[in-house]
Formats: C-alpha cells, sequence, structure tokens
C-alpha cells in the first residue's frame, strides 16, 4: 500500500490553500478601499470648487470695497 502523507506535509498544505482562500478577499477589499478612496477624492473636490469660486469672488469684491474705503480715509 502506499505511503501516509505527514504531518507536516498536510499542514503545509492546508496553510497554502487557506492563503489562497483568502488572497482574493484581500484583493477585493483593496480594490474596493481604492474605488471607494478615489470617489471620495473626487467628490470632496466637487464640493469644495463651488466653495473655492464663492470665496475668491468674495474676496474680490471685499478687497475692492476695503480699498476704496482706505482712500476715503486718507
Amino acid at each position: 500500500m502506499g505511503s501516509t502523507p505527514s504531518f507536516r506535509t498536510v499542514s503545509r498544505l492546508a496553510a497554502i490553500l487557506l492563503m489562497l482562500a483568502c488572497l482574493p478577499a484581500c484583493t477585493a477589499m483593496a480594490v474596493t478601499g481604492a474605488v471607494v478612496g478615489a470617489a471620495t477624492a473626487v467628490a470632496v473636490e466637487v464640493v469644495e470648487v463651488p466653495f473655492e469660486v464663492a470665496s475668491g469672488v468674495h474676496d474680490a469684491v471685499t478687497d475692492d470695497e476695503d480699498e476704496d474705503d482706505e482712500d476715503k480715509d486718507s
């Protein structure tokens, strides 16, 4: 009859199979994390741009008024 595999061989095979079973989950988590991170970054940029534009408009309007006020005080 054939010889039975040693405990060491069986445990190595089990470890390899366990790692291979977990690899797709790790890959899926990494890809999902990257996609969510990219989507979040884009969403934040989309939200920030109108505020930056509004802030720039406000600064432009406010700066002109402040310079006019300084000229009148002099």
